[in-house]
């Protein structure tokens, strides 16, 4: 079967995977996530709530759904709802079509795409998407419109985009691209990413990746990287793992960045070791606060804070829980009642999530001298384990270390995607089975939170040598310093192969580049390479 028409669900797919778009384009389906659904779902209450709006505004005879949108059609000059177009191999539903004053080929008017998004935040895909809406409906009407009109979030509310001339430049690129792959029978290069987690196709692509050992297992790395690595040569992680130097600090630099060496990160992958980099020194406190925060970062609203506080071994566990908007500000106050009973804390959390709720409440609530102390006292243990401890794993997720450490979860489901779901459907229905799963969830993620630092507090010591392959029998992960990482080949000693006769042997020691200022100074410059003739060659004349 050829491929299908080009929609408005494989353009939005395109943008955030060419795989997807290519097995959209193929009549391919798969199972949906749940998070999956309830985006759709939402998109479509949103949709709903748009066109009331909009037919608020205009009389009823000026508003026309499910047209198809002809030249001849739209010289109407009417508002149109769920608008038909179709250029091969284009095939479009637009959400709306606005009409506003400003000549075209139409007549003294013109026409605004209108797009519904169930998204809080306006983000690049959808101004993006927008633009080449823009660039459709422009060639049929002679004039490209300057803005397009997204209804979003979950007051629907009204937000104009406007479509510059490098967005509009770039969906012409973008669209000859998915033209290109309409025609083509062969599937783009596979590369994960971010979308992953929520697309249908996202285990049948997992499992080809991990057949083909792909770079994009590893999470973080972008397209750009990956494209810079695959220039080079290098297309797998096992070749990757094999690329690492350890670069030893310059005599003129003072503070030491640590960036995610993704090389070592495959190397800990191909050797089943936790290699530690670098070790800091974790802080330590009589009481120790292991924070873990649930919310919907698409509304920007915490509604769940949990935290396991270890003061002098003996171990108490909070929970905070928000019905709604509203009471976001009880749950913080109810946190900073926990936190105040203690003069010195160690706060720890897995993420940037949690700093940047208390700088928000920072702004909204005030409080600033308490969440000032807490942010002080914030330990965030991702920093560490990005930059100085690399797990044989491809995520540094909190799920993935935890897994790795022993750690478990009732729901294996259980994510930062699915706890959105359950929130949403908790709303819907106030089901206290769900709350009694997103609190579960919660207390788990504190408790792999509190083995992950403990793991980390042996391992990053400043005398660290590191425990090298423990016995057998013995159970745990095997840890090792990075700098016993010996490369393969060393560039000193490139070149030193077997030859075929003594002769040649004697050749290459004699050999040698000049740096002569004759010729400038191109090290391979032909005039540049010399013989010792009065110590060996001319012996082989």
């Amino acid at each position: 079967m050829g491929p299908g028409k080009i929609t408005g669900e494989i353009l939005e797919a395109y943008l955030n995977c060419k795989t997807k778009a290519y097995l959209k384009l193929q009549g391919e389906q798969d199972t949906r996530t749940d998070y999956g659904l309830l985006r759709s779902e939402t998109r479509e209450k949103i949709r709903l709530e748009a066109f009331k709006k909009i037919e608020a505004e205009h009389p009823k005879a000026e508003v026309l759904r499910n047209l198809q949108a002809t030249v001849s059609i739209l010289k109407r000059g009417a508002v149109f709802l769920k608008a038909h177009i179709e250029v091969s191999p284009l095939h479009l539903i637009i959400d709306g079509l606005q009409k506003i004053p400003g000549a075209c080929n139409l007549g003294d008017f013109h026409y605004l795409p209108v797009l519904c998004y169930e998204g809080q935040n306006i983000r690049q895909n959808q101004r993006q998407l927008m633009a080449i809406l823009g660039t459709v409906i422009g060639n049929l009407q002679g004039r490209m419109p300057a803005i397009g009109l997204i209804y979003h979030a979950s007051e629907c509310k009204l937000t104009r985009v406007q479509l510059s001339a490098s967005l509009q430049e770039k969906a012409g690129r973008i669209l000859h691209e998915i033209k290109e792959l309409h025609a083509s029978e062969q599937p783009p290069s596979l590369i994960l990413n971010s979308h992953c987690r929520m697309c249908e196709f996202r285990q049948r692509c997992h499992a080809q990746a991990m057949n083909n050992d792909d770079l994009s297992l590893l999470r973080g790395m972008g397209e750009k990287e990956i494209r810079k690595y695959n220039r080079k040569g290098i297309f797998t992680t096992t070749q990757l793992s094999c690329t690492f130097r350890l670069r030893e600090k310059g005599k003129r630099v003072k503070r030491v960045q640590r960036p995610h060496y993704f090389a070592l990160q495959a190397a800990a992958i191909r050797d089943k070791k936790v290699y530690v980099l670098k070790p800091p020194t974790v802080s330590k406190s009589s009481v120790q606060i292991y924070l873990d925060i649930e919310g919907d970062q698409g509304r920007s609203f915490v509604y769940l804070l949990g935290m396991l506080i270890i003061e002098n071994g003996v171990e108490s566990w909070h929970s905070f829980w928000a019905d709604n908007r509203e009471q976001e500000s009880q749950l913080l106050q109810h946190f900073l009642d926990a936190v105040r009973e203690y003069d010195n804390f160690v706060l720890f959390h897995y993420g940037s999530y949690e700093t940047s709720f208390f700088k928000r409440m920072q702004r909204v609530c005030g409080k600033k001298t308490a969440l000032a102390k807490v942010l002080d006292c914030s330990y965030n243990v991702l920093s560490i384990v990005h930059s100085h401890i690399y797990f044989p794993l491809y995520s540094n997720g909190l799920k993935d270390v935890g897994k790795y450490l022993g750690c478990t979860w009732s729901d294996e489901d259980a994510d930062g995607l699915q706890s959105v779901v359950w929130r949403k459907r908790w709303e819907e229905s106030h089901n206290q089975a769900l709350r009694h799963k997103l609190e579960t969830y919660n207390h788990e993620d504190c408790m792999a939170l509190r083995k992950v630092v403990d793991f980390l507090a042996e391992v990053c010591t400043e005398n660290f040598s590191g425990n090298i392959d423990p016995p057998e029998n013995a159970r745990g992960p095997l840890i090792a310093p990075a700098e016993r990482i010996n490369p393969q080949i060393s560039r000193r000693h490139l070149g030193q192969g077997s030859v075929v006769s003594p002769e040649f042997e004697l050749v290459n020691k004699c050999a040698y580049f000049g740096h002569g200022s004759e010729q400038g100074n191109t090290l391979l410059h032909p005039t540049n390479c010399h013989f010792r003739r009065n110590s060996c060659f001319d012996r082989l004349l």
